[in-house]
């Protein structure tokens, strides 16, 4: 599924590419909703085998900066009228698993996306008492108080037409990595998101390793 997923986007891309100047605006606007149809159907693929194969972790050095910021490039390019704003601190390398970890940042970042349909989506990371801690924001209607407790749970969803994977499936990756993945009722406006993870700076005994 990922194979022809990838042709569709890229053929998408060199459209968008070779004819932004002579396409009309209902023409920009088919293009932009393919590719977010693809991204979506690109997460879901890979929540469903996660959810699947309870695949083993694939530790190595990793560079949180250069994930957030990668995962902030393809939600731009998957919702054009969004724009990702990243205030990152200076970050150490961590052993982890880069490839679920940018699954992770790409699964909140599309949910802020798809919430708020246009706007700014604001990333913070920093160090926080030992850890890395990357907040997301979007400026959405927000979390009701009702479904709050349940945003985690596995096919649980607010949105018509969604899975209730990709939270569940990122809860538990950040979790299998030993950290968090939390939201904040911080009372402002839209929702936020909390990833906390270890400043490990070796692979766990017994992991998989690169």
């Amino acid at each position: 599924i990922r194979n022809p997923l990838g042709v569709i986007r890229g053929t998408v891309d060199l459209m968008r590419e070779r004819s932004s100047a002579v396409l009309d605006e209902r023409d920009r606007v088919a293009l932009n909703d393919i590719a977010a149809e693809v991204e979506r159907l690109r997460r879901l693929t890979q929540d469903l085998l996660d959810l699947a194969a309870n695949r083993p972790l694939a530790f190595a050095p990793t560079a949180i900066a250069d994930l957030l910021a990668d995962a902030a490039r393809a939600a731009e390019a998957a919702y054009p009228a969004i724009k990702v704003h990243c205030t990152i601190a200076p970050l150490p390398m961590i052993e982890s698993d880069a490839a679920r970890v940018r699954q992770v940042f790409s699964n909140l970042l599309a949910n802020a996306a798809e919430a708020q349909r246009e706007g700014q989506i604001l990333v913070h990371a920093k160090i926080d008492h030992g850890r890395i801690r990357i907040t997301i924001a979007d400026q959405g209607p927000g979390i009701a108080s009702e479904a709050a407790e349940q945003l985690f749970d596995l096919y649980f969803t607010t949105k018509s037409g969604g899975t209730g994977l990709g939270l569940a499936v990122a809860r538990g990756i950040v979790e299998q990595l030993g950290g968090t993945l939390e939201h904040l009722p911080d009372q402002r406006p839209g929702a936020t998101f909390e990833v906390k993870l270890p400043l490990r700076t070796k692979a766990p005994a017994g992991s998989r390793v690169g």
